[in-house]
């Protein structure tokens, strides 16, 4: 069976790593069980002569499902042995190997390998919050007491999954470390070299740019410089991969082929300058790039690729692009599987596949050969305008195809990406990146003219038109069928000309078939069919409670409009309004027309002054006389009703305003639309829902009050009101063990459904001619990555 088809095979099975259903874990056995059939139906010799493919093929698939399976069984049987140590201290020693975030004012973050062999677990990698107040640097082993923290994440509709994204780096734990002793320090060239370059960009302006371009240590970057290069689509960058991997080996092959030239201008003989010496000196050079990089996972990739591309030229195997993609892509899953679940691997595979088919499809070289000066071809005669021509079809091709894979992974779009690509990729191809490394040798005054170049590029960023703009899904969905719509009609347009042309000269030109435009056709259908889906089956509104961990945040949305009622927790650098409230309502295109505050505690109001200056037209209701920079505020005390958008709110409670508003004040809220109704509590005691439980009367939906807490959620209370739904807003491993078994008692004594954010994730209920369904993120058929660890132990990990 030939290789490639044994890579098909792993991939497809692969494929498993991003949708297999936790339920489904634990059949690795099984699986293995069947492979074997294969091998038997292969021994007879009638079947093997006419299905050997095809049963080479299931028994590779199903071999390499068994063995993924048992890597993801593998790494949570680990996640699930640190679960119960959680509430132990530790005492662990650990070694520093990644640097997150080193900015002053920012909480430290760095990640360790630690020694976990007195517990079973060997050595494993943790993300360490670090509290002490010496500095961390890279090859450090300390020694600490630590309390493990198990992985877990929020889970909103198509926002961050944390804990998907530290499984797929292999980090397995978090901890805070507040006390530690410094065994040693292990000073590696590359940990001097970093050590020495900080000094000496202590005072430039860029300096968490260079150290990204010269170390991939992003850790210095200042978020604005950050959030400029992704808002114009160049992050990619500041992030060394194949881009950066690829110039610094054409580098050293030029140099290398360049001394060759001069020794056999000095007399030397022919034989003994050969291509290999030019392809050795730029694998070298790649090699002592990555070595400077730490070998990032990015870094890796692309240094295997040219590896592996090297390899071939030397056996003078000669491989279509997309053969020896698909070799490089299997082993570099092979190596770790669960890399899959990073962005970064679909960003670096996807976009070398869509390069592949869009020069395969629409190549340069032919559209341009018509053109032609004083008898000689474009490329001949002005040789900088065919390549201008080259870097255009190129950011063009890119447009076209990356755009719908951007879209898919992240929700949104950077606006300018086409000409900020177009000006940058060429200026930190040839000039940023090889100054970065003369500097690297040279230092003094290099650093400052690239700091002084950064700040060039930085200033054309703010000049061109760039925006990240997240998108709604129908909205991506249309993106994404215009931009495959142009490519179709590039694919016919060139193949259209690449027949006439090949008919007119009659020459043997290969011509692009038709297989391109009947798959590029097919999927145009299909991303109708998924717009027309989406745009049709919208219920007529949404009440939505997101997963902000210990607060709460409640949508009621219909059609483009939403209302929220509180806006989570803030902390210093960061809040849940701008980690998960802000990118929902941009995801789903909302506009919020009302904001609800029930009280000013952190875990209710964190957010509110930042929700207003996204949306300053929103009308804030709260219940004390703090404005929160709203530019329309109105009371929320009893006695208060108003209509907006066929629903109608009245105030139950505080019968006041306050000064600055505690639990006991929190703003009660009876909702209607139609036949529907609930309550948003906030964090009310159970005094005040006593009084006015008899006025509101049953309800279908409760929001439960103060996360579940005892104080709240008392009998006469949920005997007047008897929800059909209880929604409690809580973080997982809350310190307060929030819902109270007491309050979940009483939930389960009235017969009300109870649903929880910290186990269920987001909770949807989406209402259509007055009935109503539910849906949340962890209920249901889901991916085993979305699992809470530590709680499942319905899962059989072998």
């Amino acid at each position: 069976m030939k290789l490639q088809y044994v890579a098909v095979c792993w991939l497809l099975s692969l494929t498993q790593i991003v949708w297999l259903p936790a339920d489904w874990l634990g059949y690795q056995g099984m699986l293995r069980l069947l492979a074997i059939l294969p091998l038997v139906l292969l021994s007879i010799k009638p079947l093997r002569r006419r299905y050997s493919t095809g049963l080479w093929s299931l028994f590779f698939i199903l071999l390499s499902a068994a063995y993924q399976q048992h890597e993801i069984a593998a790494t949570l049987s680990k996640a699930e042995q640190i679960v119960a140590l959680r509430q132990q201290n530790i005492n662990v020693e650990f070694k520093i190997i990644a640097l997150r975030q080193m900015l002053p004012n920012r909480s430290v973050t760095v990640v360790a390998q630690a020694d976990l062999a007195d517990q079973g677990l060997g050595k494993i990698k943790i993300n360490l919050n670090w509290q002490l107040d010496e500095q961390p640097h890279l090859g450090q082993v300390w020694r600490a007491n630590l309390k493990l923290r198990p992985l877990s994440t929020r889970l909103n509709d198509g926002g961050f999954n944390r804990q998907r994204w530290l499984l797929s780096q292999s980090i397995l734990a978090g901890a805070v470390v507040k006390q530690g002793q410094l065994l040693f320090q292990q000073n590696s060239w590359r940990q001097q070299k970093l050590a020495s370059v900080l000094a000496e960009t202590e005072t430039l302006r860029y300096q968490g740019v260079i150290l990204a371009l010269a170390f991939g240590e992003r850790g210095w970057m200042n978020a604005d410089d950050w959030q400029k290069f992704r808002e114009s689509g160049t992050a990619h960058l500041i992030a060394i991969s194949g881009l950066h991997i690829g110039l610094v080996a054409w580098l050293g092959w030029g140099v290398a082929r360049l001394l060759q030239l001069l020794l056999i201008g000095l007399g030397l003989k022919i034989h003994y300058v050969t291509y290999h010496v030019p392809h050795l000196a730029a694998l070298a050079a790649a090699v002592c790039y990555a070595y400077l990089a730490d070998f990032l996972i990015p870094t890796q990739r692309a240094l295997w690729a040219y590896c592996f591309w090297l390899a071939f030229i030397f056996m003078r195997i000669h491989l279509p692009a997309w053969k020896l993609l698909l070799l490089i892509v299997a082993w570099l899953s092979l190596i770790d599987p669960l890399s899959v679940l990073n962005e970064s691997f679909w960003l670096s595979c996807g976009t070398v596949a869509l390069l592949c088919c869009y020069y395969h499809c629409v190549p340069l070289a032919p559209l341009l050969q018509k053109w032609r000066w004083r008898g000689k071809s474009l490329k001949q005669a002005v040789p900088p305008l065919y390549w201008l021509c080259g870097l255009f079809h190129l950011q063009f091709g890119l447009l076209l195809l990356f755009t719908p894979l951007q879209l898919l992974l992240f929700n949104a779009l950077p606006t300018g990406s086409f000409l900020s690509n177009l000006l940058l990729v060429p200026f930190f191809s040839f000039v940023i990146i090889p100054l970065i490394l003369l500097a690297l040798f040279s230092g003094g005054m290099v650093w400052s003219w690239v700091d002084s170049l950064l700040a060039q590029a930085l200033l054309w960023l703010e000049a061109l038109p760039n925006s990240y703009l997240t998108l709604a899904a129908d909205q991506q969905w249309l993106i994404i069928t215009v931009c495959l719509s142009l490519f179709l009609l590039l694919l016919g347009l060139t193949h259209r000309y690449r027949t006439l042309n090949s008919t007119s000269e009659q020459t043997q030109q290969p011509i692009s078939g038709r297989k391109p435009l009947i798959i590029c056709t097919l999927l145009i259908v299909l991303c109708c069919s998924k717009l027309w889906a989406i745009t049709t089956c919208k219920p007529d509104w949404k009440l939505v409670m997101l997963d902000v961990g210990q607060g709460l945040a409640v949508l009621i949305i219909t059609e483009r409009s939403a209302t929220l009622f509180d806006t989570g927790q803030a902390w210093q650098g960061g809040s849940m309004a701008e980690t998960e409230i802000l990118p929902f309502l941009r995801r789903s295109g909302l506009q919020l027309e009302q904001l609800i505050i029930s009280h000013d505690d952190n875990d209710h109001a964190g957010g509110a002054e930042i929700l207003l200056k996204h949306f300053p037209s929103a009308v804030l209701f709260n219940s004390s006389e703090r404005d929160y920079g709203a530019k329309q505020q109105r009371p929320c005390i009893q006695g208060q009703s108003w209509a907006w958008r066929e629903f109608r709110f009245e105030v139950f409670a505080p019968s006041q305003l306050s000064k600055i508003a505690k639990n006991r004040d929190s703003c009660v809220l009876l909702v209607t639309r139609g036949k529907v109704r609930f309550v948003l509590s906030g964090d009310a005691y159970q005094a005040t829902e006593n009084r006015i439980a008899p006025s509101i009367g049953k309800v279908d939906w409760l929001q439960v009050g103060h996360h579940g807490s005892n104080t709240s959620s008392g009998w006469l209370w949920l005997k007047h009101l008897q929800p059909q739904l209880s929604l409690i807003s809580s973080g997982l491993y809350n310190q307060w063990n929030l819902p109270h078994f007491a309050t979940q008692n009483r939930l389960q004594q009235i017969q009300s459904a109870v649903y929880n954010t910290a186990t269920d994730g987001q909770i949807t209920l989406s209402v259509t001619q007055d009935q109503w369904q539910i849906s949340t993120q962890r209920r249901g058929v889901i991916p085993w990555y979305h699992i809470i660890i530590g709680l499942e132990k319905e899962i059989q990990l072998e």
